[in-house]
């Protein structure tokens, strides 16, 4: 079984937060969705899709991670079908 990741402080001003998950999980950032006015949704991932984040960010330029998990294209195929943006 693979050991669950974590990041210490999953809220925070972006920069830090960011910093985080380059520095700590090796990510970069894969693609930005307008979510609403006041936030976008960030993808970060490593360059073998091992790791991944999910990272919403305010206008205030704070944000959180909202999800992060190992092994992307195993989770992707088993989610339900529709769940795919």
């Amino acid at each position: 079984m693979m050991e669950q990741r974590r990041l210490e402080v999953p809220c925070g001003p972006w920069d830090e937060v960011v910093t985080k998950l380059r520095d700590k999980f090796h990510e970069t950032i894969d693609r930005v969705c307008n979510s609403t006015e006041n936030m976008v949704m960030e993808f970060w991932r490593t360059a073998d899709y091992e790791n991944w984040s999910t990272v919403i960010r305010y206008q205030n330029d704070y944000a959180c991670v909202i999800a992060s998990g190992n092994d992307m294209i195993n989770t992707i195929w088993h989610l339900a079908p529709g769940m795919l943006l």
